[in-house]
């Protein structure tokens, strides 16, 4: 699990919520281009000149260090999370700070959660 790179996740979803969308890797949105979990994990190891293979994953999965394909899915799929950290996916600093939350909890459980 890249931890670093969770971390530099929940920075950049606090700093740009609006940019923020769990319901696509990427789509545009009026302020650019708004993320998911996975689409933030990409875009920012795409910044670092960091050319991800695929090697059967897909890059978000690569990038975030997850060799389980269970564990991949309770991260970038809002249905797989706890119950207490779904909710409306609006890019709101409230939607914001709830995956903040959650990415929290994902580390702390070592993906089991």
């Amino acid at each position: 699990m890249n931890i670093p790179l969770l971390r530099r996740i929940q920075k950049a979803i606090l700093r740009y919520p609006k940019r923020f969308l769990m319901s696509d890797i990427a789509q545009s949105v009026d302020c650019g281009t708004a993320y998911c979990i996975a689409g933030w994990a990409e875009h920012l190891m795409r910044l670092d000149g960091k050319n991800l293979s695929r090697k059967g994953r897909f890059v978000g999965q690569v990038a975030l260090g997850l060799r389980s394909d269970e564990k991949t899915m309770r991260l970038i799929l809002m249905s797989r999370w706890p119950a207490r950290f779904q909710g409306i996916d609006d890019g709101s600093k409230k939607a914001a700070k709830r995956a903040v939350a959650r990415i929290d909890h994902f580390i702390a459980t070592e993906g089991r959660e």
